[in-house]
């Protein structure tokens, strides 16, 4: 039995691809570790073996070595990856914007240059495929690196090898759609179609930041750097390798998700005109924006 698991980094198009993700698994049977994973996990983890290995998939917040709370099945790793200054400036605006992030009181008052330099904050995307640290008998743990756990010497290589023989595919945020066709042909599934979701409405931008954060942040050397070039040239080789067939099947792809995203617009937003709540709303004569 395959069992897929989802690295969801945060800021790599998560959100959205849960839409994906929703249409072409079991949900009863798939562990979803989100916006709720500081709990979900620990819960995971505290019930039987035979209760784990029910599940069948999980996607969300979870980092490499996740297979190791199953005892049978063949994991099937999957992840996005973005481009690292770009994450991170999506990552920190997000966290400022919304106080529900788990990070959003403990930055606060920094500067995105001191929260990009925190390496359990800025440029972790390495951190998340590094994943849990496993015991000296490989048995699981919860135990990650960053923070008092630093990444080793040879971590991109470690990281490189791990993506290459164990990922059933490496996606990229900025090559989204053929990064969507390519991971279905991988998993077999049959409706990638999808609407954008969870976009941070005031994102700092590369361009918003003065000449020293520039010349600071350029200078932040890290394995995201690497590892995110690596995997994007690899997946622009195979991209180049499908030929023009394939760019034909993006294009329609693509103009057919377009379609697809504006019907599920109008959808949601006449559902939402229609709700009870608002019907009885306007009933009662009271404004909507009095809460």
């Amino acid at each position: 039995m395959d069992r897929i698991i989802n690295i969801h980094i945060p800021k790599t198009g998560g959100s959205t691809m849960y839409q994906v993700m929703y249409k072409n698994v079991d949900h009863k049977r798939t562990l979803l570790a989100g916006s709720k994973h500081a709990t979900v996990i620990p819960w995971f983890t505290s019930i039987s073996q035979q209760e784990r290995n029910w599940y069948t998939a999980a996607f969300g917040h979870i980092r490499y070595g996740f297979h190791r709370f199953f005892t049978d099945g063949t994991p099937r790793y999957f992840t996005f990856l973005r481009h690292p200054i770009e994450r991170t400036l999506s990552a920190y605006s997000y966290a400022l914007e919304y106080p529900r992030d788990e990070h959003h009181f403990r930055i606060i008052n920094q500067t995105f240059v001191e929260y990009a330099s925190d390496p359990s904050l800025g440029q972790r995307q390495t951190n998340w495929l590094m994943g849990y640290l496993p015991t000296p008998d490989n048995l699981p743990t919860l135990e990650s690196y960053g923070g008092k756990h630093p990444l080793p010497p040879d971590t991109i290589e470690i990281v490189k090898n791990r993506l290459s023989s164990e990922f059933a595919f490496v996606g990229i945020l900025e090559r989204y759609d053929a990064s969507i066709l390519l991971l279905q042909d991988a998993l077999k599934w049959r409706d990638v179609y999808y609407m954008r979701s969870n976009v941070t409405k005031k994102r700092l931008r590369y361009s918003d930041l003065k000449g020293e954060e520039k010349r600071a942040i350029d200078a932040l050397a890290g394995p995201d750097f690497e590892i995110y070039d690596w995997a994007r040239a690899r997946l622009d080789a195979h991209i180049e390798s499908l030929g023009e067939p394939f760019q034909q099947r993006l294009k329609d792809y693509q103009a057919n998700n377009a379609v697809y995203a504006a019907r599920l617009k109008r959808y949601k937003d006449l559902k939402r005109r229609l709700s009870p709540k608002r019907i009885i709303k306007r009933i009662l004569g009271r404004p909507e924006s009095n809460r």
